[in-house]
């Protein structure tokens, strides 16, 4: 049903001229036996599905039985609505497919691709979690020298104000010192005025720290929005990629085949 040969299906075929101790198939692409093929093509100008296969029986009766039987012959299989005929070329093993070393090297080929295969995907990640870690730390870096630089404002905000303080200071003082009326009718004024303005610039402080507390928030969300939908198009274009790769290896197995 998904286009492939059945070892099941081939082992009750042949079954009839000996117990068969395993089957396999060759696939080109792979050079693997039947439970790691990967696809096998059709025949050129039909539908039917052409592959080799490889059948060891458990005595040597039986691979004389097949090979006597099949020489020349073709396989039919009756089913509902008709039959269905197959031609197949008979021949006996010259390259060992299923020996122990045949089958020792399709495994070991096997497993170093699977490493191979382990070790580009670890690269890969690696190489994310590197890249994500940079990200990050350039992130945290450039919110450490906002930081700093708040601070900074704010310290100088202080030293200001205390300056500011210690000169309305001074100016009480000098008013309790003035004895008559004139003079502590115009320290009264200095430092009603002193206190106005005072109170206008520190008002006006805050309405300039709260701006740029607004200012730096929105700036930061922003960063954090263009940093996440930097790293979800990352993500779809690395997706994007495996499936474009993956139908690139199924259309070489199929040309290969």
């Amino acid at each position: 049903s998904d286009g492939r040969p059945c070892p099941k299906a081939l082992t009750q075929a042949f079954q009839k001229f000996g117990k068969v101790r395993q089957v396999g198939f060759y696939d080109p692409s792979t050079e693997n036996v039947s439970k790691g093929f990967s696809s096998f093509g059709p025949g050129a100008g039909t539908d039917t599905l052409n592959f080799e296969a490889y059948i060891q029986y458990e005595k040597y009766g039986g691979f004389c039985s097949a090979m006597g039987s099949l020489k020349g012959m073709q396989l039919m299989r009756l089913q509902a609505g008709g039959q269905a005929v197959v031609k197949i070329k008979v021949d006996f093993d010259k390259t060992g497919f299923l020996s122990d070393r045949g089958i020792r090297k399709r495994l070991h080929l096997e497993e170093k691709r699977r490493k191979e295969l382990e070790e580009e995907e670890i690269k890969m990640k690696q190489k994310r979690l590197e890249e994500e870690k940079e990200r990050m730390e350039e992130l945290k870096a450039k919110e450490k020298e906002e930081e700093e630089k708040r601070l900074k404002r704010l310290e100088e905000k202080q030293q200001k104000k205390k300056k500011q303080e210690e000169i309305v200071s001074q100016l009480r003082k000098i008013a309790i010192q003035r004895r008559t009326e004139a003079q502590r009718l115009m320290s009264v004024l200095l430092a009603e005025a002193a206190e106005a303005r005072y109170q206008e610039e520190m008002r006006e402080k805050e309405a300039r720290v709260m701006e740029e507390h607004k200012k730096e928030r929105t700036q930061r969300h922003i960063e954090e929005t263009k940093l996440r939908d930097s790293l979800l198009q990352n993500v779809h274009q690395l997706e994007q990629r495996k499936l474009a790769l993956q139908k690139e290896i199924v259309s070489r197995t199929n040309n290969v085949t």
